[in-house]
Formats: C-alpha cells, structure tokens, sequence
C-alpha cells in the first residue's frame, strides 16, 4: 500500500516515475523492479543535455539580485556515491539550477509563482517546492526492497539525503547573501532543450519581485 501511495504521488508531482514505482507482488518481481529502478533513476541518465552555455545570469529588480545557474544533478557533490550510480537520483530528475542571492533585507522563495519554459514550448514546468518531492522514488524503492527482502543500499541512500536537503533552496525569508539549488521535473526527461526561460519569484520587504533569465 506503501509504494501504491508513492507511485500516485510521484505521477502528481514529477512527471514519468522511475521504472521500480509499480505494485508488484513477489521477490521476483520486486527484484526485477528495483534492478529496473536503478537503472532508470540512479546509473548514469546517457541522456543528451541541454545545449544552452551552463553559465549564470544575474537579475535585478529592487534592492536583490539573483544569479542562476544551470546545473548537472550528476555532478554535484551530494550526489556523488559509491561507483558509477548517483547517490539519489540522475539527470533524468529533470533540470537544475544553483541559485545565490544578493542585496539587502530578506527575501522568501516562492515556489509556486516560479516556472520554467523550455524550447518554444507553450507549456510551463512548475519546481519541487522542496527536496522531499524528489526523493519519493528513490523512498519508494527503498520501502519496496525492504519489504521483499532484497539486499541493497537504496535504505543507506535515503539516510544519506540529509546534504541535499541542506542544499535545496529555503521556502523560508533568508537574509542575502544566500544559496540554493531548486529542480524542475521534465515530463519528458529525453527533450532536446535548446532554449530555456526561468522566472522566479521572490517575496521581499517591498513586495513580490519577479527575476527572469533565458539561456540559449
């Protein structure tokens, strides 16, 4: 029932899940799952990145400056694992960026008036509000190898998230100077992105400001 819930949430929240999200119902099956699993979420994604110039942009509006960076979930620090697999989750989680802050008086992330348009795609990608939505598949496997009885270290995985949950970008009001990393999941984790729009949308002490960039 555990991993049925974990499916559904997953459907809701970040696009395609992972090939382990399905209700099986033997070892054999979950052996087979959680090895699909891990193949589809945590071995390298062999997928063509974005060709847009992985530089960062600086916004101003008011008294605060956002710089935002596209980034690699492959290659950051806290992800990085034992061997060739991701510690939680590939490229194929969906697109990344760093994001650092500048200037003067608090200012709160607001995730749900943040979106990201890639390609000339009418269509917006709204982000992980925060970093507990993107570890349901990995928790998902890890609750299903559990419950069949199959060595493995997706459990060691999950107790390991605690540096990127450290490092998602705060829903809270933070004092600049601040940093953050924020993801937005891709219903299509294999698009060609040519061309990708950000906007983000801060709350400060004058008012909700919006920042947007374009990389292409």
């Amino acid at each position: 029932m555990h991993f049925v819930l974990l499916g559904a949430f997953l459907a809701a929240s970040c696009g395609r899940p992972p090939a382990a999200l399905s209700d099986v119902t033997g070892q054999d099956d979950a052996l087979a799952s959680t090895e699909a699993f891990r193949r589809d979420w945590l071995a390298p994604a062999r997928i063509a990145p974005p060709t847009i110039d992985f530089v960062p942009v600086r916004v101003t509006a008011g008294s605060l400056t956002i710089a935002a960076t596209p980034a690699s979930p492959e290659q950051a620090a806290w992800n990085a694992w034992p061997g060739p697999e991701a510690r939680l989750f590939n490229n194929r989680a969906g697109l990344m960026f760093t994001i650092a802050t500048e200037g003067d008086g608090p200012a709160r992330w607001l995730p749900n008036e943040s979106l990201l348009r890639i390609n000339h795609l009418e269509a917006t990608v709204a982000p992980s509000a925060t970093p507990d939505e993107l570890l349901v598949p990995l928790l998902g496997a890890a609750l299903e190898a559990e419950r069949h009885v199959i060595n493995s270290d997706l459990v060691d995985r999950t107790r390991a998230a605690g540096p990127f949950r450290a490092a998602y970008l705060s829903t809270a009001a933070e004092a600049p100077p601040s940093t953050g990393l924020i993801l937005f999941p891709l219903e299509d984790p294999e698009i060609q992105i040519v061309r990708v729009e950000l906007t983000l949308a801060f709350e400060t002490a004058a008012g909700v400001q919006t920042f947007a960039f374009t990389w292409e």
